[in-house]
């Protein structure tokens, strides 16, 4: 149908399952399966449920799937959590190396608190559904499913069950170094000295967090490159090593063009934040051990 040229297409169907598919000159034949056997879809109870925009819930995706884990001996850790209370809806994905955690309050409650975890595939497919409007998508939580209703869409999906992440312990904020930095400049920095860093030879960037500004370096059989990265606040001469991609992933993700990095020691996590008071997101990334300096 993708390579059909754009005009009507005619489908027929005869008692052999044989489909005839016709569209402009181009004919098809394709052998078919009866309808009977197909399965049918499950039923979820409607035990909760909640609605919010479909562009809210699009960026929330898009801002958390990215550190859903992939590591099939935790299946829990490759979905996201949802938690829907009367702060709102929080989101969280975890996955060893990274945390990522959204919030949006959320028009109306009703039926009480819940929470589920939702898998990573299934999610991404949500958010190819959702447009970038403020209709609502409703999410409906059964005992073994959930339904996702976009529009005319429907999906459902199967719950992920296990002990998901303490995430609220997991995350330090007692962390006695904060810089502003401009989301935009950090990435740029990160990404030029990303250059020299590749598949084959990895290395993680070096940061040394100092007065107002930010050193980063890495060091590899490709070379070495180096950058500043103008911030605000005291670093301390603070040093620490990070995967680009982690870091750099979630100041991408982060949705404000200024966020608070929270520091404390070479071998603590970084703490991304809003500057502001909204406390709508939260990304944690945990450092890589740096060898001795060359």
């Amino acid at each position: 149908i993708r390579r059909m040229p754009d005009d009507m297409i005619t489908f027929s169907a005869d008692e052999r399952q044989m489909v005839h598919l016709s569209c402009g000159d181009a004919d098809f034949d394709i052998l078919g399966l009866s309808a009977a056997d197909y399965p049918d879809l499950p039923e979820v109870e409607d035990e909760y449920a909640v609605s919010i925009q479909q562009r809210v819930l699009r960026s929330m995706i898009e801002e958390t799937a990215f550190a859903v884990s992939t590591n099939e001996s935790r299946p829990v850790h490759t979905g996201a959590l949802f938690e829907i209370n009367e702060r709102g809806l929080t989101m969280v994905a975890v996955d060893g190396f990274r945390l990522a955690v959204r919030r949006e309050p959320l028009e109306q409650l009703a039926g009480g608190a819940f929470s589920f975890v939702a898998p990573g595939a299934a999610l991404n497919e949500v958010k190819s559904i959702c447009s970038d409007t403020e209709d609502t998508a409703s999410v409906t939580l059964g005992r073994r499913h959930i339904l996702f209703e976009v529009g005319d869409t429907e999906l459902i999906c199967r719950r992920l069950e296990g002990e998901f992440l303490d995430y609220k312990n997991a995350i330090p904020r007692a962390n006695p170094i904060s810089m502003v930095a401009e989301t935009k400049s950090l990435i740029e920095s990160i990404d030029r000295v990303s250059v020299v860093i590749s598949d084959k030879l990895k290395s993680p960037v070096r940061c040394v967090f100092d007065h107002d500004k930010v050193m980063l370096s890495a060091k590899t059989g490709n070379g070495e490159a180096k950058d500043v990265c103008r911030l605000s606040g005291d670093g301390g001469g603070l040093e620490i090593g990070f995967n680009n991609r982690y870091l750099m992933e979630a100041l991408r993700y982060a949705p404000a063009d200024t966020v608070k990095i929270e520091l404390n020691t070479g071998v603590s996590p970084a703490i991304i934040v809003p500057t502001d008071e909204k406390d709508n997101f939260l990304y944690m990334v945990l450092p890589v051990r740096l060898k001795s300096a060359e």
